[in-house]
């Protein structure tokens, strides 16, 4: 793949992501390269190539020959995912808990002091980028910077019920919260406290789901 196709297609595979993600592109959405191709001012090239991508993530269902389609949310998948990651991040507060992170206290308090902005103006796609980077700044100060490339491989399952529920600024002020309490179990080095925290924190999303669910079934598949 030639480099100014490699920028295409990471340039669709953003915008998508993106449209996906905040539900732009409903679950159950078709898709087609031409259309994509089109609005997007690219050839189809990699167009299919971002498809492809969104397709190992559990966000499209590429049919050939057919109209591509917008994953609905699989609930179980979801959960499934929730136990991987909270197995990975239980275990990443437990190491740092027992050492001393003072080289990446200054982060972790500029991040946490950027997501109190970003809660106070109700600017919420922030938010879900300094969330992000809140969690795999754990797993770096952990010096286990691999278990959150894991995460990534599982957590877009999660994404867009975290996203619809930070999208109300309650979902972003109790994630603010969480963050807070995470962040100071790890620093008076309580491991009990820390991995409660991560478990009350990343459980939320069972609570959600039910709520997204009952006023928008038609986005889930089982």
């Amino acid at each position: 793949m030639s480099e100014e196709q490699q920028s295409a297609t990471e340039i669709v595979y953003n915008t998508l992501y993106r449209e996906i993600l905040t539900l732009e592109l409903a679950p159950g959405a078709k898709l087609s390269e031409a259309d994509t191709a089109k609005r997007l001012n690219v050839s189809r090239q990699p167009v299919r190539e971002a498809f492809i991508m969104l397709g190992r993530l559990g966000f499209l269902a590429v049919r050939p020959k057919r109209a591509t389609l917008v994953c609905k949310i699989s609930e179980q998948d979801v959960l499934n995912a929730k136990f991987i990651r909270e197995s990975l991040e239980m275990a990443t507060v437990r190491r740092l808990s027992a050492e001393a992170f003072d080289d990446w206290n200054a982060a972790l308090s500029e991040n946490l002091a950027a997501q109190k902005k970003s809660v106070d103006e109700g600017d919420y796609p922030t938010f879900h980028v300094l969330d992000d980077a809140f969690h795999m700044m754990l797993c770096q100060a952990a010096d286990l910077g691999f278990v959150w490339d894991l995460i990534l491989e599982k957590k877009a399952y999660m994404d867009r019920a975290r996203v619809m529920n930070i999208q109300y600024k309650q979902g972003m002020s109790d994630a603010y919260a969480d963050h807070i309490a995470i962040y100071d179990a790890i620093s008076s080095g309580d491991y009990e406290a820390a991995a409660a925290e991560i478990s009350r924190h990343l459980g939320r999303i069972e609570h959600t789901i039910k709520h997204i669910r009952s006023s928008n079934e038609a986005y889930f598949v089982d």
